[in-house]
């Protein structure tokens, strides 16, 4: 027999795996640095909220640490003000108590030019223009023919011998007893 502790685990017997973080925000603009170890990083912007504590509109600075080895983030730092961005990464505490994520992958996406607009006239003068658009694309498959559009055709005998061999069978185990 063995020793029931040689067959417990603890969390010592578990692998080290630092912490993941996704963050989706905003650059701080003019955050930008070109690192002498040849990392850049720039910082990211985000109001969180502590639903332990109840506290809203928490200012936090995260700092995001990234290698350009083969060039893929060159256009990265010209349009650092302009874009929304999402970092994925490992956490890391620094010493001076600075999170920071050392990026494995950064994306972005532009933000729009109607929400970057100050005017509300404007924003839903382009909300109804996509609306517009939608519904003709829509009046559009309306209009086809149902003969047109692909159905997906189905294996009637199969539900007709299926639907067979279960009368079948409750016929036959009444008939048995």
């Amino acid at each position: 027999m063995s020793n029931e502790n040689e067959n417990k685990l603890t969390c010592e017997d578990l692998p080290y795996s630092a912490p993941l973080l996704i963050l989706s925000s905003s650059a701080l603009p003019s955050s930008y640095s070109d690192n002498d170890d040849g990392r850049k990083s720039f910082m990211m912007f985000k109001k969180f909220y502590n639903g332990v504590t109840n506290s809203k509109n928490i200012d936090t600075n995260m700092l995001v640490s990234y290698s350009n080895d083969h060039s893929r983030y060159n256009s990265l730092r010209e349009n650092l003000n302009r874009t929304i961005l999402s970092a994925i990464g490992r956490l890391k505490i620094g010493s001076n108590k600075i999170p920071y994520i050392v990026a494995s992958e950064i994306e972005w996406n532009y933000m729009e030019k109607a929400l970057s607009n100050t005017s509300d006239d404007k924003t839903i003068q382009s909300q109804d223009n996509l609306d517009d658009e939608l519904d003709s694309i829509e009046e559009k498959y309306a209009k086809t023919k149902p003969n047109s559009r692909k159905h997906i055709r189905v294996n009637q005998s199969f539900f007709s011998t299926s639907a067979l061999s279960s009368t079948s069978s409750s016929k036959t185990s009444k008939d048995v007893t």
